[in-house]
């Protein structure tokens, strides 16, 4: 009845939350433990999803995912305190469960604070660190893939300091995705300018504005396609700033009446921005112009997110918490989290709001 249940749950079957309760006292895996939650999640039985909550280990129900759940179930059952303890302990983070339970506080995601400043010491550290230097004669070079494995040597088991500074140098040679990881590696939870740069934009916003999109929404996936590495390119194949698929640029440039188009043309920022937005929107409007639904069909095909939709309405936040691919469901809530904080901190202030779409 767990592998059923489990294999229910991926499925979207209403029956895999029965499936997964005639198992009774059976020994599951981490993961048909998680699915067990989804499949009640995905009923909105609040009772079942409670239990299912309780039967997670310990350090299982810690995380953020459980924790907002849990508190969506006490809401729902009428246990609104114990809601509110469980929402405050995870809101202030900055992630998608912190943005839900944010939103459930009645609070708006705040702009993050200014960068910390680098000191003159790190700075001078960093930039007169050999292995940091090599890194940056090999980029200057055009040899990326040397250029990236000295880095991440240079930077291992480094001080905060040091790798702010580092994060810093790299943003000043136009290393975009070495600045982003390096300044979250120093705290995955501060100096958010840096780590949530908005690169390209002289070219972005208007292909942006001619679409119809959100900006904060298209530099949300941006970052979680390629953070900004022009020469980017998937083991699947995809390209270039917004990680475009050779056949799928085809298909595109088809559509928009884009002549002369080859794969080669994915590496130029400018096309790969066009053919990248141009895409978007049109998922967009194949999936009932709802951007959690886009977002997913942008990462794993629009015809797979269109399966994954009830037959009933159903919440944004369970739709995302159900996707039966983890790089999907993934990429889903850290677009969704990046958005809202693109959309506070860097390009519309007023707009803070929640993850969930």
């Amino acid at each position: 009845h767990v592998v059923l249940g489990h294999h229910g749950a991926l499925s979207r079957l209403p029956q895999a939350a029965d499936w997964y309760a005639a198992a009774g006292d059976v020994p599951m895996t981490p993961v048909q433990r998680a699915w067990h939650v989804r499949a009640a999640l995905r009923n909105e039985n609040w009772r079942h999803v409670e239990a299912a909550i309780a039967a997670l280990t310990d350090d299982e129900r810690g995380e953020p995912e459980w924790t907002y759940w849990l508190g969506r179930a006490h809401a729902a059952q009428g246990r609104a305190q114990e809601a509110e303890t469980l929402y405050r302990s995870i809101a202030n983070q900055a992630h998608f469960y912190g943005m839900l339970a944010a939103e459930e506080l009645g609070r708006a995601f705040l702009p993050p604070p200014p960068d910390e400043p680098v000191s003159a010491a790190d700075h001078e550290h960093a930039a007169n660190d050999p292995g940091i230097r090599r890194a940056l004669a090999f980029y200057r070079l055009g040899m990326p893939t040397e250029g990236v494995r000295e880095w991440i040597r240079a930077v291992r088991d480094r001080d905060r300091g040091f790798l702010l500074a580092a994060a810093h140098l790299a943003l000043a040679d136009g290393l975009f995705e070495r600045a982003i990881n390096t300044a979250e590696l120093a705290d995955p939870s501060a100096n958010f300018a840096i780590r949530f740069l908005t690169p390209y934009r002289d070219l972005i916003e208007p292909q942006v504005r001619e679409q119809g999109l959100d900006l904060a929404w298209i530099y949300g996936l941006m970052r979680q396609e390629s953070r900004f590495n022009v020469p980017a390119r998937s083991h699947a194949g995809a390209q270039g700033l917004m990680q475009v698929m050779p056949a799928t640029g085809q298909w595109v440039a088809d559509r928009i009446g884009l002549r002369g188009y080859h794969a080669r043309m994915l590496t130029d920022p400018r096309t790969n921005v066009l053919l990248g937005t141009s895409y978007m929107r049109l998922i967009l409007a194949d999936l009932d112009n709802h951007p959690v639904l886009a977002s997913a069909g942008y990462n794993a095909g629009p015809g797979r997110a269109r399966r994954w939709r009830d037959a009933r309405p159903l919440e944004a936040a369970i739709f995302a918490e159900t996707i039966p691919f983890d790089e999907t469901r993934d990429y889903v809530k850290k677009v969704l989290a990046n958005t809202v904080i693109y959309a506070c901190s860097r390009i519309a202030r007023n707009r803070c709001g929640s993850g969930s779409g």
